[in-house]
Order: C-alpha cells, then structure tokens, then sequence
C-alpha cells in the first residue's frame, strides 16, 4: 500500500470525510479511491490525520501526541510517498527516517 504524506501543514485538521476527500483531489491533485493512504500534519507538527479508502469506507483516524511533537519530513510544496513501516514509526512517534525497509527482491527461479 502507498502510503503518501503531506509536506505542506494543514491551517485545520476537522474530522469530516468531504475534507479528506477535498484535500486529496483538490491540493493534491490524487485520487481518494486510490487505494493508498493519505496522511496529513498540523501546523504545531503534535497531530496527524490519516485517511484511506478501503473499498467499503472510509477510514479517517486522527491522533495528537502528548507532551511531544511527531518527526515530520522537511515543509515543502507536494506529497511524498513512504512504506508502511515508516508510516509505523512516525504514527508512534519515532524517528522515521531510521527505517530502512529491505528492497523486495524477486526470486532466481521458482521452487
């Protein structure tokens, strides 16, 4: 699953499923019903808000970290794509970019 994550932080994080939809076609310009998740950041970087469609709803969990801030990727225009063990460590909290998920590798041969 792709998970993709805003670099640009939201002025608002409501709860309301026609914000996620919006953002995602409007500012990112992506398709909602992608399959992937979308993760969003608040502009204090404690809170996060992540989305995903998975074909028979939409999931919307938002989170506020307590007495700390999330590791977020440097403010930039646009979206980047992490795994989801990336996505893990920066849902808990953790520093993301110490998570170097192996490269799949396609097997020699079969049996």
């Amino acid at each position: 699953m792709l998970i993709r994550v805003t670099l640009q932080p939201a002025d608002r994080l409501p709860l309301s499923p026609r914000w996620a939809y919006g953002e995602v076609q409007e500012i990112l310009r992506l398709d909602p019903f992608s399959g992937g998740a979308f993760a969003f950041r608040s502009k204090r970087a404690d809170r996060i808000k992540t989305f995903v469609w998975d074909r028979t709803g939409l999931v919307l969990v938002h989170k506020r970290l307590e007495g700390c801030k999330f590791v977020w990727p440097t403010i930039a225009d646009g979206v980047m794509r992490i795994s989801p063990a990336m996505f893990a460590a920066l849902f808990e909290g953790l520093d993301w970019r110490l998570v170097r998920p192996e490269e799949a590798r396609r097997p020699q041969a079969a049996g």
